[in-house]
């Protein structure tokens, strides 16, 4: 689970309200490995744990990319892999479409 997710190099707005719209996993997995599972969460407060969504799985054989559509102004994500010998992940691209601020 990673808590509190860093957008700081978007200059993104800390009180602005982000939508995720997608995923793009660089990460690479044995042709027989079980795939990876991504969720995200949000909440508008620091101190409320996230509301998750539905989890999505990638295989990185038959998607290059997961859609969502988690809005909140803080976001969490979730990936589940059960193990992780037959798999790299070398990084994350995150599609958001940042909103309005108070």
């Amino acid at each position: 689970l990673r808590d509190g997710m860093d957008l700081d190099e978007l200059d993104a707005d800390l009180r602005g309200y982000k939508v995720v719209l997608g995923i793009y996993p660089q990460g690479r997995l044995d042709p027989s490995a079980a795939p990876m599972t991504f969720t995200f969460g949000v909440t508008d407060y620091p101190n409320v744990a996230p509301a998750f969504g539905l989890s999505q799985t990638y295989d990185a054989l038959e998607n290059y990319k997961l859609d969502f559509t988690e809005a909140g102004r803080f976001l969490s994500m979730k990936m589940e892999y059960p193990d992780y010998k037959t798999m790299s992940l070398s990084g994350i691209d995150v599609d958001l479409d940042l909103l309005g601020s108070r």
